[in-house]
């Protein structure tokens, strides 16, 4: 159906719902529901589907059969500028646009106060990076980012993230090849979030961070305990989850 909707989604969008949801050979009748605030770990073994569950939620895929809900209403009958809106997705293979800093951290975020850039940019650890820049925020970047660092083009896709103001974060592994400095900001950030986020992860550590994780295997989403979860990736494979980090 056509994308409609009429009043903004609320704070009620950070609830999550997926019901009798089928995508290709990943997924079939899969029911899951991820409570508002909730801070979810998605763990399974290569092409088990984690990547594209986070692209169901977000609407970025639709699902063959079923329906993805945020705080009770299908995604499909809202307009995708409101359930854009709703999402902020943070992978490792997020490319830097050609420009400044300043660009780069506000893309799609509309108008934002100094004062909300200042604390974002503190959340992020990335005082000391404008500062070293030349022109500081307004500092021109080249192609992807090439002079920075992984780690400080890490930092700003979360910072732009965060400045999007979601009421959802999706972190596909956005953990990979970060070095100390942008793990510290990750997890302040998955801490001190605002609303719901789920994010895939094989760091057995990142789960403590979790209310719940969600394990994938063979199409199949069960809910394991922390402990339990952190074994398996600990261990690789087991409890019949193939958990290849």
């Amino acid at each position: 159906p056509e994308r409609r909707g009429a009043a903004p989604l609320g704070t009620a969008a950070e609830r999550i719902e997926l019901r009798g949801v089928r995508y290709g050979e990943v997924f079939r009748d899969l029911d899951l529901q991820i409570a508002g605030g909730e801070r979810v770990a998605v763990i399974g073994g290569n092409g088990a589907g984690k990547s594209t569950l986070l692209r169901l939620v977000a609407g970025i895929l639709d699902p063959d059969e079923g329906s993805v809900r945020l705080g009770g209403e299908d995604i499909r009958t809202r307009r995708w500028a409101d359930v854009r809106g709703a999402f902020a997705m943070v992978a490792p293979d997020l490319s830097l646009l050609r420009g400044s800093l300043r660009l780069n951290l506000t893309y799609g975020a509309g108008k934002v106060e100094p004062a909300e850039l200042e604390l974002v940019l503190g959340q992020c650890h990335l005082d000391a990076l404008v500062k070293r820049l030349p022109d500081g925020l307004d500092t021109r970047l080249a192609e992807n980012g090439q002079g920075l660092s992984t780690g400080e083009r890490a930092r700003v896709a979360i910072a732009r993230a965060l400045l999007s103001r979601p009421r959802i974060l999706l972190l596909d592994e956005a953990e990979a090849n970060l070095d100390r400095t942008a793990r510290a900001a990750l997890d302040a950030v998955v801490a001190g979030f605002a609303g719901t986020v789920v994010y895939i992860t094989h760091d057995p550590v990142r789960l403590r961070q979790a209310d719940r994780v969600l394990a994938i295997s063979a199409g199949q989403v069960e809910a394991l305990d922390v402990g339990a979860a952190a074994g398996l990736l600990r261990q690789g494979q087991g409890g019949g989850l193939r958990l290849v980090s």
